[in-house]
């Protein structure tokens, strides 16, 4: 499927994505958008997939942390 990407850009262009490594304040920055800005939020919680991925390709992920 082909999409034009004027009609992606026009689309996503009040979407914003926050990533960083672990303990770079993701989380407090989201809260303070939240809280200050109003923004609203989709969660992703990537410990869901941990099952499904291959520990080669994704060593972080193979990794538990009991806590």
């Amino acid at each position: 499927m082909k999409i034009n990407d004027d009609y992606l850009k026009e689309q996503l262009k009040n979407v914003y994505w926050l990533n960083g490594g672990c303990c770079a304040g993701k989380s407090t920055m989201t809260k303070k958008f939240v809280k200050e800005l109003g923004f609203l939020t989709l969660e992703d919680n990537v410990m869901n997939y941990r099952p499904f991925t291959n520990p080669v390709d994704y060593p972080a992920l193979s990794i538990l942390i009991r806590v």
